[in-house]
């Protein structure tokens, strides 16, 4: 069973929460607020968005097998197993290959 059939890939998610940010930035036009505020506030929040996913960022140590990890867990949802296990390889070994970072 692949992670989105037991959790999704949040786009569904993504949709939802997009589409109420535009539901809100609506009525606060209705309201009076001026949509260049609305835009600045949503870009602030953008911005903070990206710091908090910064500092979250693993820095730990990368190779080649951590690359193919990253990738199986991408791909085991959309192909069979044996597929995303090659591809995943392939994928990790061509990223090393083209890679400026130290990957064994």
């Amino acid at each position: 069973v692949g992670l989105s059939d037991r959790c999704g890939d949040g786009s569904i998610g993504t949709i939802i929460l997009i589409s109420e940010l535009l539901n809100q930035c609506e009525r606060h036009i209705r309201e009076g607020f001026h949509p260049r505020s609305l835009i600045e506030g949503l870009m602030t929040v953008r911005n903070e968005c990206n710091k908090f996913c910064e500092s979250l960022k693993n820095e730990g140590e990368r190779d080649t097998d951590f690359l193919a990890n990253l990738c199986f867990g991408s791909l085991m949802s959309k192909l069979d197993l044996d597929s995303a296990k090659q591809i995943s390889t392939l994928c990790a070994k061509a990223v090393a290959h083209v890679s400026q970072d130290n990957y064994d």
